[in-house]
Parts: structure tokens; C-alpha cells; sequence
């Protein structure tokens, strides 16, 4: 990236952009030519896996679902 070129972001409010990028542990792109998984809307998907101990709400966003879980995996403090 250079100086000119404006850095990525999402809007805010949009479920991509409510999920703290700490807490993502994976994201998977599947594009439109990829081979769809029965029964889901798999291709052109970005499929994103969180951390252990780690929830998704659409009116919250990620939030800390099983602090337990979530420290034992050294995802929070």
C-alpha cells in the first residue's frame, strides 16, 4: 500500500464491521466458481471463524461469550 492509497475499512453498523479484528481467528474467501455446500449460500462467502469464548450478536457485535474459555485460549487477559 502506498501513501496515496486510502486504507480499507467497512461501515460501521454493517456486521463485517461490528466484529473486533482481534477476535477473528480465521477468514476463508470462497469464490463464485468453488464447488457450494449443500443446503447454504457457500460461494462468493466470506466465511470468518472466532476466537475460543468469543460470541457474535447483530445488535452487539463480538463480544466475550465464555470468559473461562476465552482466557484459557489467552484470548483476553
Amino acid at each position: 500500500m502506498t501513501s496515496d492509497t486510502p486504507p480499507f475499512h467497512v461501515p460501521a453498523g454493517t456486521p463485517l464491521g461490528m466484529i473486533q479484528p482481534q477476535y477473528i481467528a480465521e477468514m476463508r474467501y470462497t469464490n463464485c466458481s468453488a464447488k457450494p455446500i449443500v443446503g447454504n449460500r457457500s460461494v462468493d462467502a466470506l466465511f470468518i471463524t472466532l476466537k475460543p469464548g468469543i460470541g457474535f450478536d447483530l445488535r452487539r457485535g463480538t463480544y466475550v461469550a465464555d470468559s473461562a474459555t476465552a482466557l484459557r485460549a489467552k484470548v483476553i487477559p
